[in-house]
């Protein structure tokens, strides 16, 4: 998640659908914001040069379609629900910037975005939908491409069009207006309702001073704690996020390194196989009282963060014994693909496993320290440089 300007398309698409917002494609579950985003993506990748669109969402798999001579669609992009795409990778901060609604509607700040974002595209009545006028002609259009859309379960405009070229000319991410930019930036600074969101602002004025080039999560927040003036809640904020992943990450790589050494074996491991992998040991050795570590530092944060933290990192808890290490990140495996409603990557073969094929192919540093999940460190550094 790097361009918030995604965020003003979703906007734009969902002020242009509110009159068929309850439509929905042959499957029950596509509804206009995952068609508006079928149209625009594969707008994008037919007539934007590829330095246009960096970091558009689902950009290999439109290639993929357009060379096979197919238009986007669920088989071919995404259906719902609002999971992945730049609908569903940007939705947490068009929530939390009220941009959007929970059900996908305009919300409270949109009409200021798209106000500057018309004026700066020339697209007066865009917003007010008014008939014979640039914007609300592009308005109908979307509506229209739309509803076309979810009736024939894919996108229908004419890949040579005029309109799906006025799309790629007036939607493409990497050319957004100073006020737009400008809008977006104070939505960073500020939490719903408008009130400076006082630990973002304070890390987004760090980083505006310290140079990020290049840098990960881990990295950048290792150079913020570093910093003796950063604030108590700030630091507290940083600490959690950083003992909390000091912890998944030591899980994710080692399950995955029992995988990999499995495959180099024909695939199928033991427990006393799994157990002799190299720096497994050390790891579940040090891993217990990383987990206390991350408790506490939830805890300085929220309770119930407390309460989270520790409700998916107590199988490992007392688990320093390399047996009792690998039995929990076995279980803990099931646990989650299960939750996910998908079959684990491994089977059981007699009292060994078995990795299925698919999942063979796993390359792993075990000394590897980068973050596995989005603590937002670097997309908050990203949209502070895209706003600029």
């Amino acid at each position: 998640m790097s361009q918030p300007r995604f965020t003003t398309l979703a906007v734009a698409g969902a002020h242009a659908c509110q009159a068929i917002r309850d439509l929905t494609a042959a499957d029950g579950k596509t509804k206009p914001d995952i068609a508006f985003e079928w149209i625009i993506v594969e707008s994008f990748v037919r007539h934007r040069a590829s330095s246009d669109i960096r970091a558009l969402p689902g950009t290999q798999k439109t290639s993929r379609a357009i060379k096979m001579n197919r238009r986007l669609g669920p088989s071919t992009y995404l259906s719902g629900p609002r999971v992945f795409g730049f609908t569903g990778v940007y939705r947490p901060f068009a929530l939390d910037s009220d941009l959007l609604t929970k059900d996908g509607s305009p919300g409270t700040n949109a009409d200021a975005l798209l106000g500057t974002w018309e004026k700066e595209r020339s697209l007066d009545g865009f917003l007010g939908g008014v008939p014979r006028t640039p914007g609300g002609k592009l308005r109908r259009k979307i509506e229209e491409a739309c509803v076309a859309a979810l009736q024939s379960s894919e996108a229908t405009l004419a890949p040579g069009g005029s309109v799906m070229r006025d799309l790629a000319a007036t939607m493409v991410p990497s050319d957004s207006g100073p006020g737009e930019r400008r809008i977006l930036r104070s939505l960073i600074l500020s939490a719903v309702g408008g009130e400076p969101h006082e630990i973002r602002a304070e890390l987004c004025d760090r980083l505006l001073q310290m140079p990020h080039n290049d840098m990960g999560q881990r990295e950048i927040a290792t150079r913020l704690l570093d910093d003796g003036t950063v604030s108590v809640a700030a630091r507290a904020v940083l600490q959690a996020a950083s003992t909390y992943e000091e912890c998944a990450s030591a899980i994710e790589r080692s399950f995955r390194r029992i995988l990999q050494d499995a495959a180099a074996r024909g695939g199928t491991f033991s427990q006393s196989k799994a157990s002799k992998t190299v720096g497994l040991e050390e790891i579940a050795a040090k891993l217990p009282e990383q987990v206390r570590r991350a408790v506490n530092a939830a805890g300085h944060v929220q309770d119930h963060l407390a309460e989270d933290v520790s409700r998916n990192l107590q199988a490992f808890e007392d688990a320093a014994e390399p047996a009792a290490f690998i039995e929990a990140l076995l279980s803990r495996h099931d646990q989650v693909q299960s939750d996910k409603g998908k079959r684990p990557w491994i089977d059981p073969l007699g009292k060994n496993w078995i990795v299925r094929t698919p999942y063979r192919n796993q390359s792993v540093d075990l000394t590897h320290t980068n973050w596995i999940h989005p603590m937002r460190l670097t997309t908050l550094a990203n949209f502070l440089e895209e706003t600029a």
